[in-house]
């Protein structure tokens, strides 16, 4: 794991979209929206956040009840980067309409952008930096996703978020502290990324080829498949590749400013000579420290993976966190 430290107590990780960032939803079968419901979906669409949540507070005036409006709320909200607020009005939608699929996708995506995955940091060892993970919060955000998903969640955001939550699952489980019985009852790590390669495959079939992140998830997909049809540890000769150097990466001044700490897993090909091939980044953090991962991991210097005793090129994941202590 290669890590970089500075001070600050904030860990987020950010999930990026394929298609629109909001999904309006669509209202109650047979029922009609009202003016003001109608008129905050156009601010809405406009970015017009005032006037929308002024149209919003008029029709939860006449309407407490309103799903739809406190999902509009929330939705707002979230635009305000006031994620609390979002996460209660989702809430309130989704108990007034448990079957409101766009609430529960939105709701999962706010939870996770908020940070609540994450519990804290800690230093195990000097110059050495592990991150504590809530293993269950990010499982719950994974089920609500799921029965999104299950529920009618056509479109390819939905699967995007559930194939990054099961990369997401796999690389918090890698750096957080469990049990040796806890560890017995964890989903083994193929079949977690074969369900990752699952949504992500379908968000591909969803998605069309001119949409921002088509050629990023294109990438994902064909990585995740190559990584999963080497049979390689099924071997018990097989030893992967090992890194012989561990360089830093670099902090971006942008990063930085929004103290934006977290994972990175890049995935790369490498040779049967310990050299490097494609790499991509399977789970990124933005704010270009995805590129400053890439630049660490290509600088990495590696053993060759072998089968029975002989070189072989092999498909691996580094992963790359960034803390801000």
């Amino acid at each position: 794991m290669l890590v970089k430290k500075y001070r600050a107590p904030v860990t987020l990780l950010v999930i990026y979209s394929l298609g629109i960032a909001t999904i309006i939803g669509s209202p109650v079968q047979g029922v009609v929206p009202s003016a003001h419901i109608s008129n905050a979906k156009i601010a809405i669409e406009k970015k017009d956040l005032k006037t929308a949540k002024k149209e919003i507070e008029l029709e939860l005036s006449t309407q407490p009840n309103s799903a739809e409006a406190h999902y509009l709320l929330g939705m707002i909200y979230r635009d305000l980067a006031k994620p609390n607020e979002a996460i209660a009005s989702l809430e309130t939608a989704i108990k007034l309409r448990p079957d409101y699929v766009e609430a529960h996708y939105l709701h999962a995506r706010t939870l996770l952008d908020s940070g609540r995955a994450v519990t804290g940091h800690l230093d195990t060892k000097p110059n050495s930096y592990r991150t504590i993970y809530n293993i269950d919060v990010l499982l719950s955000i994974r089920d609500e996703i799921d029965w999104a998903i299950d529920h009618g969640a056509t479109y390819a955001d939905p699967y995007m978020l559930a194939g990054m939550l099961e990369i997401g699952y796999i690389t918090y489980r890698y750096h957080t502290a469990i049990s040796e019985e806890s560890k017995g009852h964890l989903e083994p790590a193929r079949d977690v990324y074969v369900k990752a390669l699952y949504y992500f495959d379908q968000a591909l079939k969803l998605a069309k080829p001119n949409q921002r992140g088509y050629l990023e998830l294109k990438s994902k997909v064909d990585f995740l498949r190559a990584y999963l049809d080497e049979n390689f540890p099924k071997d018990k000769s097989f030893i992967r590749p090992k890194p012989r150097n561990i360089p830093l990466p670099e902090y971006t001044e942008e990063a930085r400013r929004n103290r934006i700490t977290g994972v990175i897993l890049v995935g790369v090909r490498v040779d049967e000579h310990g050299g490097q091939g494609d790499k991509t980044v399977i789970s990124g953090l933005g704010h270009g420290l995805d590129n400053e991962a890439i630049k660490a991991v290509s600088r990495i210097k590696f053993t060759p993976g072998t089968l029975n005793g002989k070189p072989v090129a092999v498909t691996c994941f580094v992963s790359v966190s960034f803390s801000l202590l």
